[in-house]
């Protein structure tokens, strides 16, 4: 199936930690614990509630737990392969020794 965009996308860069509005939606992120560059969970609120979205999630700190309170949904992705956690040279001990 192909559609076409009648809609132009801005692209715009945000600082982590700083929230920022899209139209009504104001969304909040946040740093994630995670061995990748500035990961970031969201939580995007509305005046009829809110969704947070938590994507690579290492491990659900205080923080995050704190910046997604009062969400009325929450999407998460997240998979976990042992073996490959283990093997892996590049992660640090702090991610693997929770496995």
């Amino acid at each position: 199936m192909r559609f076409k965009m009648e809609t132009k996308l801005e692209i715009c860069q945000f600082v982590t930690g700083e929230p920022f509005e899209i139209g009504d939606v104001v969304v909040e992120n946040f740093p994630g614990p995670h061995d990748a560059q500035d990961p970031v969970g969201f939580h995007l609120k509305t005046v009829g509630g809110g969704i947070g979205m938590l994507t690579d999630l290492g491990q659900a700190t205080r923080l995050v737990l704190e910046r997604v309170r009062g969400a009325n949904a929450l999407f998460i992705e997240a998979n976990y392969d042992l073996n490959l956690l283990q093997k892996d040279t590049r992660r640090p001990w702090a991610i693997k020794q929770g496995s």
